[in-house]
Formats: structure tokens, C-alpha cells, sequence
């Protein structure tokens, strides 16, 4: 299970890097608002991580992994959907939508 913590941790860090890397390309305050949520997400992943158990099985700690892991792949997902409104509309999608309207 250390090892599946380990690759986690990793994992929550390079997601972080990609946020950041997208965050420093935006001008619109909707789009910094989702990365923010993704970093609340990405938050949360480190605070059950490092959160201590009871590990009375194998099978409440793989839950809890899995469950870490279902909050860790919201997260990559909603950053994904950022990427595809920036790809579609650009770094600011009120001044798309303003135009458009």
C-alpha cells in the first residue's frame, strides 16, 4: 500500500504542475475559479493520504486507496475540462461569449 501512496503523491504532484502551467496562461476569472477547485481536489488527496488509519484489512485501506483515487481522477478531469475551454475559446471565454452574444 506504501507503494500505491507513493505513486499517488507523485501523481498529485505532477497534476499540480500542470495546473499551475495552465493557471499562468488564463484570463478569465471562470477558468482560475475551476483551477482552484482542482487545487481544493488535489488538497483533499494529500490531506486523506497523510491522514492516519486504522488498518484493521487489507480491504478498508485498498477502499480508502480507491477512494483517494476516484477524488484524484475528479480532479485531473475537470483540469481537462478547462484545457479543452481554453482550446476551444481561448485563455478568456467571457470575452469570447461577450462577442458572441
Amino acid at each position: 500500500m506504501n507503494s500505491d501512496t507513493r505513486t499517488i503523491r507523485a501523481d498529485v504532484r505532477a497534476e499540480r504542475t500542470k495546473v499551475n502551467e495552465l493557471d499562468r496562461n488564463l484570463t478569465s476569472k471562470y477558468l482560475k475559479a475551476r483551477l482552484r477547485e482542482v487545487s481544493g481536489l488535489l488538497d483533499d488527496v494529500e490531506g486523506w493520504l497523510a491522514t492516519p488509519i486504522d488498518r484493521r484489512t487489507a480491504v478498508d485501506s485498498a477502499s480508502r486507496l480507491d477512494f483517494v483515487d476516484s477524488i484524484f481522477d475528479m480532479a485531473v478531469q475537470r483540469r481537462q475540462y478547462v484545457q479543452g475551454l481554453v482550446k476551444r475559446f481561448g485563455p478568456d471565454v467571457e470575452t469570447h461569449l461577450a462577442r458572441n452574444w
